[in-house]
């Protein structure tokens, strides 16, 4: 296994990514975002290329895409980025995770130059807690019923983080 982060391209990634965009069983866990068509996801892939505070790449094992990875909300005052990761279903459960987190966040703190990656997840998923914690990422804190879900149901999200200084890169 062998991941490669390439700069995310509409063209290229357009299909990959409709396999989970509307997959509710990987959507669950994100805020409500509604079904997409592929130009409606077309579009977000190319406004969020031009934006200044994300990085977005598509993670792929040799020719085969794996799923997406990213810094958003980058804040480059407090030298900060929220870490987003999907793997596409069909490369779930295959140990990429850790790989790829390592990968961004060798983009993250020696890229980017980064002090602090955070992410949050729903607090009840507690075996992505532990996943991240293996990666390195601490918990910070709760913020409660911080997302609502399409069934109006509102979910507390875990806060975790990793400073640079902490990374075994």
């Amino acid at each position: 296994m062998k991941i490669r982060l390439l700069k995310l391209d509409p063209d290229r990634d357009i299909m990959h990514a409709m396999k989970w965009v509307n997959d509710p069983k990987v959507n669950f866990y994100f805020a409500n975002m509604g079904k997409k068509s592929i130009e409606e996801e077309r579009k977000f892939m190319r406004e969020i290329l031009l934006s200044q505070s994300d990085d977005v790449f598509s993670a792929y094992d040799d020719d085969e895409y794996v799923g997406q990875v990213s810094i958003n909300r980058i804040d480059w005052l407090a030298e900060t980025g929220r870490l987003f990761l999907v793997i596409t279903p069909s490369q779930q459960g295959k140990g990429y995770a850790r790989e790829i987190v390592n990968a961004i966040l060798k983009v993250a703190f020696l890229g980017l130059v980064l002090n602090k990656v955070w992410l949050i997840v729903r607090q009840e998923n507690q075996q992505r807690i532990e996943m991240w914690k293996a990666c390195g990422f601490i918990q910070e804190g709760v913020l409660r019923e911080e997302y609502k879900d399409s069934r109006g149901k509102r979910h507390d999200m875990a806060r975790l983080a990793i400073l640079k200084r902490e990374w075994s890169g």
